[in-house]
C-alpha cells in the first residue's frame, strides 16, 4: 500500500496555499509537538490521563462499550439490525481511569468516547493547545479510547485529525472507490456515517472481492503524538491501532 504524503514545518500560509487546493490527504508530521497534551502523551499513559483529568469539567458523557470478543471493532450485530456494543453514561475521569487500568490486558473490553465538543468537556484545552492552521472559533472535538478501530467512513467536512497519545494507523481511500468498499446499511450506522463493512485488519476477499481494487488506490500512515493528518471532505478513512 502506498504511503500518505508527509510534510513537516507546515504553517497556515503553506496549508492554505499548497495543502488545501491539492484536495488529497497529507500527514503533518510534528505539527503539534509543542502542545502540553502531546508532551504528556509522549511522557507516559498515566501522565496523559492525569493531564486530561485536570482539565475535566465534570460533564457526564456518552461512551460506547463492547465486550472483549469484538476485539475493538465497533460494528453491526450479525444480522445488521443492531450493534455489537452499547452506550454508557460516564465521567471522563472515570472513563480514563478505566481505560488506563485495562491497558495491559491482552483482550480488554472496547471503550470509546467519541466526537466530544471540547468546550463542553475540557473548556481550557483549546487555550493551551492551539491549532495553528485554523481560526480559533472552530471548536475541536476529542476522541478517547483504548485499542479500538474506527470503521472506514467519510466526513461531510474537511478534517484535521490530531494524535496526542498512543499511535494510530490511518488508511484512506479516494471518494470514487465507494463502489469497492461495500457500504453497510445507510439508515442505521454505528457512528452516524455510512461505513464500509470490510475489516481493514483482515479483509475477507471471498466475501468482498472488489476490495482488492480499493486497496490499489489506498494510502496509509502511522501517526504518533504530535502528528496530524489532513483528510479532505468525502475521502474515506479508517483508523486502527498501529500494531497489526
Amino acid at each position: 500500500m502506498k504511503n500518505i504524503e508527509e510534510l513537516t514545518g507546515v504553517d497556515r500560509a503553506i496549508f492554505e496555499k499548497d495543502v488545501l487546493p491539492a484536495n488529497r490527504p497529507v500527514v503533518l508530521r510534528g505539527l503539534l509537538r509543542g502542545w502540553p497534551a502531546v508532551q504528556a502523551g509522549r511522557q507516559s499513559r498515566r501522565a496523559l490521563v492525569d493531564y486530561f483529568k485536570q482539565l475535566d469539567a465534570g460533564t457526564v458523557v456518552n461512551a460506547i462499550v463492547g465486550p472483549p470478543e469484538i476485539e475493538g471493532r465497533f460494528f453491526y450485530s450479525d444480522n445488521y439490525q443492531d450493534f455489537n456494543f452499547g452506550p454508557r453514561s460516564v465521567s471522563i475521569g472515570t472513563a480514563l481511569d478505566t481505560i488506563a487500568s485495562l491497558a495491559e490486558e491482552p483482550q480488554p473490553p472496547a471503550i470509546a468516547l467519541q466526537a466530544m465538543n471540547v468546550l463542553d468537556v475540557m473548556p481550557s484545552f483549546p487555550g493551551d493547545n492551539t491549532m495553528p492552521l485554523l481560526d480559533s472559533d472552530i471548536v475541536p472535538r476529542v476522541w478517547m479510547g483504548n485499542r479500538s478501530m474506527i470503521a472506514t467512513h467519510f466526513d461531510n467536512y474537511h478534517n484535521i485529525a490530531c494524535v496526542v497519545g498512543g499511535s494510530r494507523r490511518f488508511t484512506v481511500f479516494p471518494p470514487e472507490q465507494v463502489s469497492n468498499l461495500y457500504i453497510g446499511p445507510l439508515l442505521k450506522t454505528p457512528g452516524g456515517s455510512p461505513i464500509s463493512v470490510v475489516d481493514l485488519r483482515e479483509p475477507d476477499y471471498t466475501r468482498f472481492p472488489r476490495f482488492r481494487q480499493a486497496l490499489e488506490s489506498a494510502q496509509e500512515a502511522v501517526l504518533t503524538p504530535g502528528d496530524a493528518i489532513y483528510i479532505p471532505i468525502l475521502w474515506w478513512h479508517g483508523v486502527n491501532p498501529s500494531i497489526r
